[in-house]
């Protein structure tokens, strides 16, 4: 635990704090004190926290870059462009998928490397880098093939046997960390299923439970839309009766303010979505992803209204 140093500029209160606190404090918001702080409580002082850290340069091949403070206020520290050649950020994106849909800027930093000749890829933990051990080594024999060394910010990763052991433990550590995570994301929804209660966005005609972006668990069951919910419901009554076909249900909606109220378009691929998962909720069942080997809990009745009734549902799967 350590107390401040404000003798520079910080937005930190006054407290004590950790040093993952102070790491934290300095790489996210560029705090100057966090960064003395540290150096004045390295094992040695200062003065060898500066000497590591001009030797971490010269470890990433960054000839021509040189410390005289943590902090970087000083004019005599020097680096240049040629040396810190860009910065990728893909904050807020999980790291345990590696498609273009998800970590657009971590590819595209991985295009760079190809493209240019780059001496380091610099990550502020290896967890950062992949989430699970066959991605991070999968990736790290390609940035090998580029020419481009890895290293983070705050672990002792490298080409060493010594090294080498450390990334294999914590890329280890980060794949089980997300194995532990989505085990326990899964258990919390089947819980929520068995409630009644789905735990995911509800199909249109009913108005999704908005807790989550507060920080929340949904603890309700999502409410019926008191527009849209009674023009579907109308339309899967007709259709369960065989009044109108599914033609017509594009036709009867389109007569409707449904297109204006939720800004989805009645087309045929709409009209066979209504037919397929959603009818189910609309039946007012919810469907369990994780069921026991026996199916027996594959349906729970959901606490959410219906709506349709269940013979309603048998008809339109038989006229399906």
């Amino acid at each position: 635990i350590l107390t401040i140093n404000r003798k520079v500029g910080t937005q930190l209160p006054q407290g004590e704090y950790s040093r993952l606190e102070l790491l934290h404090a300095m790489l996210v918001k560029s705090d100057n004190a966090a960064a003395e702080t540290l150096a004045e409580n390295y094992p040695g002082g200062r003065s060898v926290f500066m000497f590591m850290m001009n030797l971490k340069a010269q470890d990433l091949n960054l000839l021509y870059t040189q410390f005289v403070d943590p902090s970087g206020l000083s004019v005599f520290n020097v680096s240049t462009l040629h040396e810190v050649v860009a910065i990728f950020k893909d904050e807020g994106e999980s790291a345990k998928d590696l498609s273009s849909k998800n970590r657009k800027e971590f590819l595209r930093a991985l295009e760079f490397c190809r493209k240019n000749k780059i001496d380091a890829f610099v990550v502020l933990r290896v967890s950062r880098f992949a989430r699970n051990t066959e991605d991070h080594f999968a990736v790290r024999k390609i940035l090998s093939k580029y020419g481009t060394a890895l290293h983070s910010v705050t672990e002792p990763i490298g080409n060493k046997p010594s090294e080498k052991f450390i990334e294999t433990v914590l890329a280890g550590a980060a794949d089980y960390d997300n194995a532990i995570r989505r085990q326990q994301s899964i258990d919390g929804m089947c819980q929520k299923i068995k409630q009644g209660i789905s735990p995911w966005k509800p199909p249109v005609g009913y108005i999704c439970n908005h807790n989550k972006i507060q920080g929340q668990k949904k603890t309700e069951p999502d409410q019926i839309h008191p527009q849209v919910f009674p023009i579907l419901q109308k339309v899967l009554r007709q259709y369960s009766k065989q009044l109108i076909t599914e033609k017509g249900i594009t036709i009867e909606l389109a007569k409707t303010d449904f297109e204006k109220l939720t800004g989805i378009k009645p087309t045929k691929q709409f009209v066979h979505q209504l037919f397929g998962t959603r009818l189910t909720f609309y039946a007012g069942w919810l469907t369990n992803p994780w069921p026991a080997e026996d199916d027996s809990d594959k349906l729970i009745k959901g606490k959410h209204l219906a709506m349709i009734t269940e013979n309603e549902w048998e008809l339109i799967k038989q006229t399906k």
